[in-house]
């Protein structure tokens, strides 16, 4: 696995350099994607998660934690899987093979502790998780630490104003 962001790594732009390079790199991303000869993907811990593969990637975000993947890692992200081959000639009461493997996950349930300082790279991938599913829930515990209830009422009072449910746990 590459990071998309690595070119960037040795040849840093300046704040007030043009942009081409990164347009012309996100732009050969995409189309190495649609071709399949890549596929884009997240790097969570040692974990890699394919999220585009002969089809339009959602974003390309040259972060370091996006990477290009093998093709072979990919192969379940296509968006219109090929359909099977039916032949003709085979009889309706020949032998019946078991139906396959799903090779896409329907729910996700994880828990983790978010390290200090990484709330930022967690987030992307949340937002990744959110294009995929429609509902996504969280549970938030805080320990080691305290915040005035003032400042807690406040923060409820911002999720409510984004819409957020608030539920006590």
């Amino acid at each position: 696995a590459l990071s998309t962001s690595q070119p960037f790594q040795y040849a840093p732009q300046g704040a007030n350099a043009p942009r081409p390079l990164r347009e012309v790199w996100k732009a050969a991303i995409r189309e190495g994607v649609q071709k399949g000869t890549f596929g884009l993907g997240d790097k969570m811990g040692d974990a890699l998660i394919p999220r585009a593969f002969r089809q339009e990637p959602q974003t390309v975000t040259l972060s370091e934690n996006e990477v290009l993947l093998h093709p072979s890692l990919c192969a379940h992200v296509i968006a219109e899987p090929p359909q099977p081959q039916v032949d003709s000639t085979e009889s309706e009461t020949g032998p019946v093979s078991p139906p396959p493997e799903p090779s896409n996950k329907k729910t996700i349930g994880i828990r983790f502790t978010l390290p200090r300082g990484k709330v930022s790279d967690v987030a992307q991938h949340l937002n990744q998780l959110q294009s995929h599913f429609r509902n996504m829930h969280l549970e938030l515990k805080t320990s080691d630490g305290e915040l005035s209830l003032d400042a807690y009422e406040e923060l409820k009072e911002h999720f409510r104003e984004l819409g957020i449910e608030v539920e006590e746990v």
